[in-house]
């Protein structure tokens, strides 16, 4: 059980479209579960919920691109390619931005014409 924004959640509560967990990260804060209220390191499962009458569409967009930052994240970390962090930051814009568009990209690209005033 968890309390978010006031409200309190059980695990599987009914009333939220469950996901995947998006990332499992070792953390330096207080424990909503420790008595002691004193930063501690842990382990904390991040999980995305929608309301069960959110937009399905919607939701899967926005999951793929919280998907994405974790990865950049994850990138960030000591040792690894600076060029990933990138990546990951270019996947996430894209999947918002293909969710935005009116039409697929390349339609969309094409729509505009060539620069000298023709359609390609």
């Amino acid at each position: 059980m968890d309390v978010v924004d006031g409200a309190t959640i059980d695990y599987r509560d009914p009333r939220y479209i469950w996901h995947v967990a998006i990332a499992q990260v070792e953390e330096f804060s207080v424990c909503p579960c420790s008595g002691a209220r004193e930063p501690v390191k842990h382990h904390v499962i991040h999980d995305v919920l929608w309301a069960s009458s959110a937009d399905k569409a919607v939701c899967a967009t926005l999951l793929r691109s919280f998907q994405a930052l974790y990865s950049a994240l994850e990138c960030a970390r000591d040792n690894h390619p600076r060029a990933a962090i990138r990546e990951q930051l270019l996947l996430a814009v894209l999947v918002l931005n293909d969710a935005l568009l009116p039409m697929p990209m390349e339609q969309y690209v094409n729509s505009l014409g060539s620069p000298g005033g023709t359609s390609a």
